[in-house]
């Protein structure tokens, strides 16, 4: 089965303009194994793990957080005690069982 992701804001894709709202399948709207954006909620296995790898958004990647979302299902939660360094975080829902990543 193909990753599918919810989109959490407007992207632009190698297919054209994709509008909030809008679920996209790896091998149709975006190419098999595309890094999946911090905008989107991952909606089956395939793309919980993609989005793990992915790791949590850093820098740029989070100026979608200043626009109203829907409720997430799953996403990026600090966990407390990270080193000054870098910090470590952990999916919430069905990617908490993947552990955590560090930025």
């Amino acid at each position: 089965m193909a990753a599918s992701y919810l989109l959490l804001t407007a992207h632009y894709l190698a297919s054209g303009y994709a509008p909030a709202g809008t679920t996209v399948t790896e091998g149709g709207a975006i190419p098999p194994g595309g890094r999946p954006t911090p905008a989107c909620d991952p909606q089956n296995t395939q793309a919980i793990q993609a989005y793990w790898q992915a790791g949590p958004p850093t820098g740029a990647d989070t100026n979608f957080l200043a626009c109203p979302q829907p409720k997430l299902a799953i996403y990026w939660q600090p966990i407390p005690g990270g080193s000054s360094s870098s910090s470590a975080y952990q999916l919430t829902g069905a990617g908490a069982s993947l552990g955590p990543k560090t930025t």
